[in-house]
């Protein structure tokens, strides 16, 4: 996520599966969330141009949001 701000509450996670597949996610945490959004979006989509939603869903939701993408070997 080139050219985002630094956020403390923002980590960009690289997942492996039993497989080896990389999984990688963005997870946006909340200090008063109670519970966690899991945001799967579209085949075509960017998790960088998603960054925005992320933040305006966690912000006005006040919740955490983990979403993620996948890159099949």
């Amino acid at each position: 996520m080139t050219g985002q701000p630094h956020r403390e509450n923002i980590e960009v996670l690289h997942l492996r599966t039993r497989r080896w597949n990389t999984v990688v996610a963005v997870y946006v945490r909340h200090l008063d969330a109670a519970t966690t959004l899991l945001y799967s979006h579209g085949n075509a989509a960017d998790l960088g141009h998603l960054y925005q939603l992320f933040l305006h869903l966690s912000f006005n939701l006040r919740v955490n949001v983990l979403s993620f993408y996948s890159e099949l070997a």
